[in-house]
């Protein structure tokens, strides 16, 4: 923690001018790392592929069977069913609570 209240200080001594364009530099450097991130993401395979992702920060499951454009429809507090913005049709799912689900069952 002393490194970063080190770097606080001296940026609290700076001019306002220099600091703004110090912070300037920083936010655009982050949103061409952000930039990038995100065509890296998206520029690979863009083959469809139906498997279940665990969301830690959520605990919840996601599914989704094509992958085409979808809306949620709230079942319950647990689950949300993904429709088709076309057929309506059920196209996946959120499944919330997975630690509670797998504590009951043993897991």
């Amino acid at each position: 923690m002393a490194g970063r209240n080190n770097w606080n200080s001296l940026v609290n001594r700076m001019a306002p001018e220099r600091r703004a364009r110090i912070e300037q530099g920083v936010r655009q450097e982050l949103n061409n790392l952000m930039a990038e991130t995100i065509i890296d993401f998206f520029g690979g395979d863009p083959q469809f592929s139906a498997e279940p992702w665990y969301n830690p920060s959520g605990d919840s499951i996601h599914y989704h069977l094509t992958p085409e454009e979808f809306f949620g429809d709230r079942v319950d507090d647990k689950l949300t069913l993904y429709r088709s913005r076309e057929t309506n049709e059920v196209v996946g799912c959120q499944i919330k609570g997975i630690s509670a689900i797998l504590k009951k069952f043993g897991r």
